[in-house]
């Protein structure tokens, strides 16, 4: 039975090949980022996933079309089956998306850009669910978000309330990385 539940997150192989596609399939390094799951364990997350996220300003043709995102986009499947979510925003946080995107950075160990610390923040706490909180509390406890600039996006995109909920989710990663040192 483990062995089965295990079998329906993506491992590392299949994460490096649904990217490679993409990559291939988008022409151009600034056409997509790499957001979500496995954009937050690349900077600390230790959550597993079960698709691969990107943002894109438009449809990626060659990735075979499964369903529409209901925030915007696409749901695809890549050539080997991995399921791959395009994500195009046309709505209000439209902005937040195209910056995000806009100021990708490039990693290494990689052919595509992934998007920022601090846009995955705000992005998690834009979609609001348990396990984005979790996410955002995993990053911000290993130490790869400046703070600054979240604030500073938090209040942009999402409104100055907000940065309240950004320093609580501070305050429990400060706590958690306390807890482990005892």
């Amino acid at each position: 039975m483990t062995s089965d539940f295990l079998k329906k997150f993506l491992g590392p192989a299949q994460v490096e090949a649904a990217l490679d596609e993409v990559s291939r399939l988008a022409g151009s390094r600034s056409n997509v980022a790499l957001a979500g799951g496995v954009a937050m364990q690349l900077y600390g997350s230790n959550r597993l996933t079960t698709n691969v996220d990107v943002i894109a300003p438009d449809d990626i043709p060659g990735l075979e079309r499964v369903k529409p995102l209901s925030f915007g986009g696409w749901q695809c499947r890549d050539s080997h089956g991995t399921v791959i979510d395009v994500i195009v925003r046309n709505d209000e946080y439209r902005d937040l998306y195209d910056d995000a995107l806009l100021r990708a950075q490039p990693i290494s160990c990689m052919d595509i850009l992934v998007a920022r610390p601090e846009h995955l923040v705000v992005m998690k706490m834009q979609a609001g669910r348990r396990k984005d909180e979790d996410d955002i509390v995993s990053v911000l406890k290993a130490g790869t978000v400046d703070l600054d600039l979240a604030k500073t996006l938090v209040r942009q995109y999402l409104g100055r309330a907000s940065v309240k909920d950004l320093e609580s989710y501070v305050k429990e990663a400060e706590w958690r990385r306390a807890e482990e040192e005892k």
